[in-house]
């Protein structure tokens, strides 16, 4: 169903007949640009369809209204695309085709793409906020509080997940923060990730021990999972920002609904830009997690990067990729033709990173475009620039999401690889729906380093004064 709303700007006092596209989300944000140029900002809630720089016409004005008087027609949906603004010639342009109908024919299979709303929604109401307070508990150090939540509220049983060491939080914590992408959301990324890891475990045991003791002692672990874990949080606080892009993969050309016109009605360039940024910081912050499994297993070896000739990385080792402070050379290293590489790196744009560091952008200098395309000036060259449409931004941001399951599942698994090294490791646990047990693998069995040997991370040094002394 459509409601027909006719709203008055308070800057400029033109009139919007707005077109909103009722659906299942009850709370969202509402952004349009009106004709002279200020975003109109709303917002659905229980109470209806508010806005903070405009009111909507009472009855009786709507009824003194003629053709003449409206600026512009917008539909405005929680989540799907719509057309742009346009204006208002005859009474026909008041009848556009409605966000739904338009999407249905669009689409491949409107039923996924509805379970997969579902999934996300039912995932913010029902378990964020345990999601949340695990990870709050997890960061305090508060076992005992830790395990009563995981078994109260997340059914999570002692038999099928113990809790006797450090092994086991880290493996509850893994469920607990990735069960978001146990679904269709990132599992393609998830199930990628857990492949390429093990493969490389039963391929090249020493090489992949050598790039966990280099990540733990010049990377960090620790703070790459709970960076990770925040992002995830914070795009999920945020969603409703991002719901008219979730669907972009189901239409019958992702690339061609990217090209299109059509426009997000559910947030602005400001509402968002903050989280892009962060985003694309933290996922060039972790490159070294994947780039270290890349040269395992195109160059043999953890340490060696990519030595083309147009490489900014030519003659240098995993390590300065690691420690490396500008991140647009990281991402001018990124290739799609590495395995892991490809599963992040795809939607890193420097040249929007650099628009928002510099505040070189203007969402104005683009004209009849409502605010939707976004001018990116080269900050040292400002006759070059880059356009970006909104919605490709917003769809970069949750592809980004995306690739948070395959970093979090790859700083499990180093940091589970890392605890073997100390001797601990997940206890046995009862294979769900069976009676079958799982002994879990022991990492200080997978691979013998002797106190004088040459430590694997690559730094030179003898294993004991280097990440065997980290280690004990």
């Amino acid at each position: 169903m459509v409601s027909n709303l006719y709203l008055k700007c308070d800057i400029c006092e033109k009139i919007t007949n707005l077109k909103y596209q009722m659906g299942f989300i009850n709370h969202h944000p509402i952004r349009f640009k009106c004709k002279c140029g200020v975003t109109l900002n709303g917002e659905r809630n229980e109470k209806g369809i508010h806005f903070k720089n405009a009111k909507q016409l009472s009855t009786e004005e709507i009824k003194r209204l003629n053709l003449k008087q409206i600026s512009q027609i917008i539909s405005i949906s929680p989540e799907f695309l719509t057309n742009p603004p346009s204006s208002v010639y005859d009474a026909f342009d008041t009848m556009p085709i409605s966000p739904f109908i338009r999407t249905t024919i669009e689409i491949e299979n409107y039923e996924e793409y509805r379970m997969e709303f579902q999934r996300i929604l039912t995932y913010k109401s029902d378990g964020l906020q345990l999601v949340k307070n695990c990870n709050d508990l997890y960061e305090a150090k508060n076992k005992k509080a830790l395990e009563n939540v995981v078994r109260r509220d997340m059914r999570m049983s002692a038999q099928h997940f113990p809790m006797e060491n450090d092994a086991d939080e880290l493996r509850i914590m893994l469920y607990v923060n990735q069960s978001q992408y146990m679904n269709e959301i990132g599992k393609d990324h998830l199930l990628q990730a857990q492949e390429i890891f093990s493969k490389a475990v039963k391929d090249h045991k020493y090489q992949v021990v050598g790039l966990a003791l280099l990540l733990n002692r010049v990377g960090n672990l620790n703070r790459w999972q709970r960076d990770t874990v925040k992002l995830q949080q914070r795009i999920m606080d945020n969603v409703e920002y991002l719901l008219p892009v979730i669907g972009v993969n189901y239409y019958k050309s992702t690339n061609a609904i990217l090209k299109s016109a059509r426009v997000i009605t559910t947030a602005s360039f400001e509402d968002v830009k903050s989280l892009y940024v962060d985003l694309y910081e933290h996922i060039c912050r972790t490159m070294g997690l994947v780039a270290g499994l890349d040269n395992i297993f195109t160059r043999g070896d953890f340490r060696i990067l990519r030595n083309d000739s147009t490489n900014i990385f030519k003659g240098r080792v995993l390590e300065g990729l690691i420690t490396e402070s500008v991140h647009g050379k990281i991402v001018n290293y990124i290739s799609d033709l590495e395995p892991c590489e490809k599963l992040i790196g795809k939607y890193l744009d420097k040249d929007v990173r650099n628009g928002i560091g510099h505040f070189s952008y203007d969402a104005h200098e683009v004209a009849n475009t409502y605010g939707q395309i976004i001018n990116f000036i080269d900050a040292k060259d400002k006759t070059k620039c880059t356009n970006r449409s909104l919605k490709e931004i917003c769809y970069y941001i949750w592809q980004m999401y995306k690739s948070l399951a395959v970093i979090y599942e790859l700083i499990y698994r180093f940091q589970i690889l890392i605890l073997g090294l100390k001797g601990i490791t997940p206890s046995s646990l009862k294979i769900v729906g069976t009676n079958t047990e799982l002994k879990s693998r022991t990492y200080r069995n997978m691979i013998k380093i002797s106190p004088n040997d040459i430590c694997p991370c690559g730094s030179g040094m003898k294993y004991k004064k280097c990440c065997g002394r980290r280690l004990n």
